[in-house]
């Protein structure tokens, strides 16, 4: 059935997105267009999406109270472009791997997964050290969230944990995830400023993060290694595009 996108708040904001790189970054030229530039563009355009709804009281209203503070179920924040209570355009929270397209690629959009889901984990480290921080879960629970989310046998006890937590200090939990988003949001805003188009690369993207993270003295910079790391960004070369056109301007 048709869909009234004009109406989705997240299809707006990342098409806005789009824009907001188009005028802070730039465009290559077309015969300069790199593979991970066009990756790069889905992603950050996702990424705005998200920081947009995360900005919005009612959706961090609902995030938190549905999830009990964890972040790593499905949920407002991580679905991209909602177009039921079931399905969306895309997931923040994906586990996609940069060795998935070494024999090459199609579509910038699966392309951008990866770098997606490394900075949405990133967010998501730095909710889990705010909690630890401020006294609001066990060490021991933000180390089982971080090493076993993305496998669903954990579910179910990391949840339940979750839920013994955060009915003691729901504000406090709500707190650490808007302070998360305004130190990514700046992070983000630094990166714009660093990235060139011809030059633009994942690895590049996260110099500029790790160069954002020294600047606030945040020190995350490891938890930053490790999430590009894990999607394999900076340790397998991209292959080449297989689609059946020309690599062109990307759009939505």
């Amino acid at each position: 059935p048709p869909h009234a996108f004009a109406r989705n708040l997240d299809v707006i904001a990342h098409e806005v997105g789009h824009l907001i790189v188009y005028g802070t970054v730039g465009e290559p030229a077309p015969d300069r267009m790199g593979a991970e530039y066009a990756g790069f563009q889905e992603s950050f355009a996702d990424l705005a999406a998200l920081l947009v709804a995360a900005h919005l009281d009612p959706v961090v209203d609902q995030v938190m109270q549905g999830s009990r503070g964890n972040l790593y179920g499905a949920n407002e924040l991580n679905r991209l472009g909602e177009l039921s209570s079931t399905t969306q355009i895309r997931i923040a929270s994906n586990a996609t791997r940069m060795s998935e397209f070494t024999l090459g690629w199609v579509d910038e959009h699966d392309l951008s997964e990866p770098l997606t889901g490394a900075v949405f984990d990133l967010l998501l480290d730095i909710y889990q050290a705010y909690l630890v921080e401020r006294g609001l879960i066990p060490r021991a629970l933000a180390e089982l969230a971080d090493e076993r989310a993305h496998l669903r046998a954990f579910a179910p006890m990391i949840q339940a944990e979750y839920d013994r937590w955060y009915p003691q200090a729901p504000q406090e939990f709500r707190n650490a995830l808007c302070d998360a988003r305004d130190l990514l949001g700046g992070w983000l805003a630094h990166m714009l400023s660093r990235l060139r188009p011809d030059r633009l690369t994942y690895m590049a993207v996260r110099q500029a993060l790790l160069e954002a993270d020294g600047l606030r003295h945040a020190g995350f910079a490891a938890r930053i290694r490790e999430c590009f790391a894990w999607r394999d960004i900076g340790f397998v070369s991209l292959g080449p595009y297989l689609g059946s056109r020309r690599l062109a301007r990307t759009g939505a």
